[in-house]
């Protein structure tokens, strides 16, 4: 499934993942998320559902703050 890590009008990373009851679990478990040198905090979730070529899919949507 696609992961789009997001920060207010800005996408700071988008990833595939296998596993995102993983990621999900993991990002739940800290209030903090590092990427390179720039600290985000954790504020929800969204799983997105949109058609793409005639075939739904969906992309799980970290919502994150700058802190």
């Amino acid at each position: 499934m696609k992961i789009k890590y997001f920060n207010d009008v800005d996408t700071v990373c988008e990833m595939e993942s296998n596993d995102v009851a993983g990621v999900i679990a993991a990002v739940e478990k800290t209030d903090y998320l590092y990427f390179q040198e720039d600290v985000y905090k954790f504020e929800y979730f969204r799983f997105n559902h949109y058609l793409e070529n005639n075939e739904w899919q969906e992309k799980l949507i970290v919502y994150m703050t700058n802190d």
